[in-house]
């Protein structure tokens, strides 16, 4: 069964909630999914950068502000150190949030963005 849903002057959040009230899960989907083998695309920086469709010197200004958290811990290197990464599709749930602030530089923006994209995240 397909659902159509209009949607008009909604902010990001408000889409998602209504999208998360809309798609109920097929239990067969729910099921067969279980079983099946899930891949994780791990990123390094440039690669995340280029899945953002942003600037390197943009990703690292804004991953500093704690826009764009890791999500991924790929291990440790030879000094003990956590190697963090991003997973693809984290950051392709994220990518209109990021796109929206390319040309914005208000502290209250980044500060919105933030809250938003833990809100999209679960963090």
């Amino acid at each position: 069964m397909q659902k159509i849903v209009q949607i008009e002057n909604v902010s990001l959040e408000d889409l998602l909630k209504g999208i998360r009230s809309v798609v109920v899960p097929d239990q067969q989907i729910v099921n067969r999914a279980s079983t099946d083998c899930v891949t994780i695309t791990v990123l390094s920086k440039k690669d995340a950068a280029k899945t953002l469709n942003i600037s390197e010197s943009l990703f690292t200004k804004l991953q500093e502000r704690g826009l764009i958290p890791c999500t991924v811990n790929a291990g440790v290197n030879n000094e003990g150190r956590k190697i963090q990464r991003w997973c693809e599709h984290h950051l392709i749930l994220i990518k209109p949030v990021i796109q929206q602030l390319r040309h914005k530089q208000s502290d209250q923006d980044y500060m919105d963005a933030r809250k938003t994209i833990r809100q999209i995240l679960g963090l």
